[in-house]
């Protein structure tokens, strides 16, 4: 019975592991000023977007049917172009839901319309970081792989949009929300490649002039990764310019590399900046097998341990980072 136990333990650990994270629900709204349905219609929206939890939204302003809207006229090429992305120009208001066109005949304020895209998973999590100098702003995105998956041909959308906007428009609508400012990228997006390994991640990275009348409480990024060939989105995130990350530590902990991995041999790891750092391994049952410290970086053997599945933790004074490593 022991060793079926233990089977079936490792199983369970391994298939945990394994397990894909939430899937962020994002609306792409495109809308007009000058647009009276839009003024009719987009209330009822709002209402049913504010209580749909793990949903974020971005509303863009094309030029087409209705020429002289003021917040297209700040960048129309892009809100021309994103909604030429899904090939929508032409009228207001329209929604795409995790990529996915929604009819015109929606009621879009019922919450029915969020019922097919919620309490989904995806193998893949997002994590964004601002660096702020000077006017501009650089973007660093890390997309990290959570569990098996056959995914390519992925696009990344990263813009910046304006969270609450007070403007009179001619249709009537006094406040606007989540309005596009500019993109990192073409609004078609970056092609991006996910990392292979369980664990691993890609960084993005990416700059913008900061416009000087913007009050960056009020400015957000906002990414989309989505499949090239159905515009399927994979994951999406958002993270305001001057908000503080939960965990500061999490962040710095993405500089340290860890390969290679998997491995039947030997595992290096790299600190940023020649830091001073200890290292732990623990078997997937919590037992600690190995420890050390070291300056820079280190190079410590696996080949010693059975094939498997194991956690890394690496320590410095004021974070920590936790990585699953591979034995084969």
């Amino acid at each position: 019975m022991r060793p079926s136990l233990t089977f079936s333990l490792f199983f369970l650990t391994t298939s945990l592991l394994f397990a894909q994270v939430p899937q962020t629900v994002v609306v792409e709204h495109f809308t007009n000023t000058r647009c009276s349905i839009c003024a009719s219609r987009n209330p009822g929206f709002y209402a049913n977007l504010a209580n749909q939890e793990n949903t974020i939204h971005i509303a863009f302003h094309p030029s087409s049917p209705y020429p002289s809207c003021l917040l297209n006229e700040y960048n129309m090429s892009e809100n021309d172009g994103r909604t030429n992305y899904y090939g929508l120009f032409g009228s207001t208001p329209d929604f795409v839901i995790q990529g996915n066109i929604i009819s015109p005949s929606s009621n879009f304020s019922s919450p029915a319309l969020f019922t097919p895209f919620q309490n989904q998973t995806t193998p893949v999590s997002i994590q964004i970081r601002h660096i702020i100098s000077g006017s501009s702003v650089t973007l660093r995105a890390t997309i990290i792989t959570e569990a098996p998956n056959s995914l390519g041909n992925l696009r990344l959308f990263a813009g910046l949009k304006e969270d609450v906007l007070n403007y009179v428009a001619p249709n009537g609508e006094n406040v606007h929300y989540d309005v596009f400012r500019d993109s990192y990228f073409s609004v078609d997006g970056t092609q991006v490649s996910l990392a292979e390994s369980i664990g691993d991640s890609v960084v993005v990275t990416a700059s913008l002039p900061l416009d000087a009348s913007w009050d960056l409480n009020n400015i957000s990024s906002l990414l989309i990764l989505q499949q090239e060939d159905n515009k399927a989105v994979v994951q999406a995130a958002e993270f305001g310019l001057n908000e503080i990350p939960l965990s500061v530590s999490k962040n710095l902990a993405l500089e340290y590399k860890v390969f290679p991995n998997p491995s039947n041999s030997v595992v290096n790891i790299v600190a940023p900046n020649n830091t001073f750092s200890n290292y732990e391994v623990y078997s997937a049952l919590g037992n600690k097998l190995k420890e050390g410290m070291f300056v820079g970086q280190i190079t410590f053997t696996v080949s010693d341990l059975p094939k498997g599945i194991y956690f890394l933790k690496i320590r410095q004074s004021n974070f920590e980072k936790v990585q699953r490593i591979f034995v084969y």
